[in-house]
């Protein structure tokens, strides 16, 4: 930050007033910008590398432990059956151990800076007794979002064969604890921190709330891969970045995120009747219709009180 009348520049970040002329110390609106925007750059790039590095580590170590069975690694340019039998025993636990990486660099970043961790990855305590309402809003949420994409299904043909086919190689067929944690636990915890409790946060300190938290959920919705993921990803990360909004926190958000991710996994004990997909459709549309006016009627309530406050 330079004055904007003698041009020296500061020698504290919130210095607020130039200490050779005296004038108020002022930074360009669109230099802010571009700070927070490479800020973000920044958290995402350290995401993907940390995260990227190992898989790339772990897939070179399958190979070579499949070539050691007498196994071929790859079947007319795609990886064998004998490799994703490998890759899969153990890729849930390489990924937690993967995101735990992760939160540690970001917790040593921000501390040999001198912040206060948490509070820089927007994690604040919240009320207790938002956590049983908030958990049934995710729930609600993903029903109403799968039953959605299967019906478009039988008109539009399979969505989703390519992702399903994805996760069937990387976690095998069964369905383990470690494969839940990381799921629905590790990941909806790492993804707040970088795309809510960083990425939005920063953007919402040079921008209006309603850009910036479509820009963030539109990020959010890109690193999702085929189209109908981006659609519902980026619809998700727009109510999670109001969830953030109202409480000041990731948490909220971290639990609904949390509760939408578990609800895969409910699908595996439900019986495959039509019947009961129709019921659990219309009851997750009614709480989560439910669930949303009493959210914003909330949020219009706190804003009037602030605002006359205020006054």
């Amino acid at each position: 930050m330079k004055c904007p009348r003698c041009k020296t520049s500061a020698l504290m970040n919130d210095q607020r007033w130039c200490h050779v002329c005296g004038s108020e110390m002022k930074e360009n609106r669109f230099a802010k910008i571009i700070k927070a925007l490479l800020r973000c750059l920044f958290y995402y790039l350290v995401f993907y590398v940390i995260s990227d590095a190992i898989q790339w580590f772990y897939v070179g170590y399958c190979a070579a432990l499949t070539e050691a069975n007498g196994f071929s690694v790859a079947v007319g340019g795609n990886y064998s059956e004998a490799f994703w039998a490998i890759f899969s025993k153990s890729y849930s636990y390489v990924m937690i151990l993967t995101y735990a990486v992760i939160f540690l660099a970001f917790t040593l970043w921000f501390a040999l800076r001198r912040k206060d961790p948490l509070r820089e990855m927007g994690i604040r305590p919240i009320r207790p007794s938002h956590v049983p309402g908030l958990a049934v809003f995710g729930l609600s949420v993903q029903a109403l979002t799968s039953i959605t994409i299967a019906i478009f299904s039988v008109f539009m043909g399979p969505i989703g064969e390519q992702t399903q086919q994805s996760y069937d190689n990387m976690f095998g067929s069964e369905t383990t604890l470690a494969m839940y944690i990381f799921m629905a636990v590790a990941t909806p915890m790492i993804e707040e921190i970088i795309f809510r409790g960083l990425i939005h946060k920063n953007m919402r300190e040079v921008m209006p709330r309603g850009a910036a938290v479509i820009l963030s959920s539109l990020c959010f919705g890109l690193c999702h891969g085929e189209f109908y993921r981006v659609v519902y990803a980026t619809l998700l990360g727009i109510l999670l970045a109001a969830v953030c909004e109202k409480y000041g926190s990731i948490l909220p958000s971290v639990i609904i995120h949390t509760a939408f991710n578990t609800m895969s996994f409910v699908y595996e004990v439900l019986p495959e009747n039509t019947l009961v997909y129709i019921c659990i459709y219309f009851i997750a549309m009614g709480v989560s219709i439910a669930c949303a006016v009493c959210f914003f009627a909330s949020t219009a309530h706190s804003e009037r009180k602030n605002t006359n406050e205020t006054l």
